[in-house]
């Protein structure tokens, strides 16, 4: 969660038999024109010293209008994790002033 300048980071990871709680997160996306994702990959490093691979590929969305002030961008993934195949759930959730500020420059990071 990206909120008042920092990027806040909650979670574990449970793999090997062994739960342990992330401590960092590397990530890179892409978005469409209508700031919708469309790619997500993220390395995670856990407490137990452990980096996790995951690349996520969105191949069905949704925008879910839940509250006047914010926009859930949702989409189904494919994915690897570690290597290994799957699917998943991708949300980018987006305050609605920001975003119609931001999406007439979607074009330029696209």
């Amino acid at each position: 969660m990206h909120s008042f300048g920092r990027v806040l980071v909650r979670g574990y990871v449970v793999k090997d038999g062994l739960m342990a709680a992330i401590t960092a997160i590397d990530y890179d996306f892409d978005f469409d024109e209508t700031m919708h994702q469309k790619r997500f990959d993220v390395i995670v490093t856990d407490d137990a010293g452990r980096k996790t691979d995951i690349r996520c590929t969105v191949f069905a969305k949704t925008q879910f209008d839940a509250d006047p002030m914010i926009y859930l961008k949702e989409g189904a993934t494919t994915l690897t994790f570690d290597g290994a195949s799957g699917t998943g759930w991708c949300e980018f959730c987006w305050n609605r002033n920001y975003f119609d500020f931001a999406k007439d420059y979607a074009a330029l990071y696209a």
